[in-house]
């Protein structure tokens, strides 16, 4: 259940942030959604989901503040699963 929510709020941080992505946003948003959909598989090399989640939240807390709540509702979601 709670994976399923973690994946619901990828798909609402999507939807909130889609029009307004910087190069850089667009490619961390494509990491954090493969990695998403793969929770139940090894981490992949490089930064791990929580990693991507984190400095995503860094470059748009400023200018995105709804979507940087959802961003810290997603880590404590993947907290909560223990990922």
């Amino acid at each position: 259940m709670l994976r399923a929510k973690a994946k619901d709020l990828v798909v609402e941080l999507r939807n909130t942030l889609d029009s307004d992505l910087s190069p850089t946003q667009h490619e961390l948003m494509l990491q954090v959604e493969n990695n998403i959909h793969d929770l139940d598989k090894p981490e992949p090399e490089g930064p791990n989901l929580q990693e991507t989640l984190e400095i995503l939240l860094l470059d748009i807390e400023e200018k995105h503040p709804k979507a940087a709540i959802t961003v810290k509702e997603i880590l404590k979601t993947l907290e909560n699963i223990g990922v």
